[in-house]
């Protein structure tokens, strides 16, 4: 059996918030971590790690979209009775494919709280990309 080695493209990536596409964006990033910790015994092994203890997982990750983005987001969170887009519970959707007529792969990111934004800009920038990080609940593959 031969192992398709295609690597997905940026430009192959579609991302979606609460259903709307998103094409000001700069930057997906989502991580999954768990807690792990080292048991320890006595003897003469005692300084060794005799076994290792799983414990809590969490989902985190960042977007980085234009300030156009942000100000509609905020503008949407208002209109829904919020304070602001921190407030709202966003839902991620990621769908991408290497090839034409190749499988599409999608992950749903739910439950996402953005944590912080900030605003600011440097010397000749043409825009203003805005990092949001944020926390989930755990994303499911398609």
């Amino acid at each position: 059996m031969a192992f398709d080695s295609t690597e997905v493209k940026w430009k192959d990536l579609r991302f979606y918030l609460n259903g709307q596409e998103v094409v000001k964006f700069t930057e997906l990033y989502y991580d999954a971590e768990q807690e792990v910790e080292e048991i320890y015994g006595g003897g003469d092994e005692g300084d060794e790690p005799i076994d290792l203890q799983a414990g809590n997982r969490k989902y985190f990750g960042s977007v980085k979209v234009y300030k156009t983005v942000i100000d509609r987001m905020n503008k949407a969170a208002v209109a829904l009775g919020y304070r602001d887009l921190m407030d709202v519970p966003w839902t991620i959707v990621a769908a991408y494919r290497a090839v034409v007529g190749s499988p599409k792969t999608t992950d749903t990111i739910p439950n996402v709280r953005f944590t912080n934004y900030r605003r600011g800009m440097e010397q000749n920038a043409k825009g203003m990309p805005v990092p949001l990080n944020f926390k989930s609940m755990r994303p499911t593959t398609l």
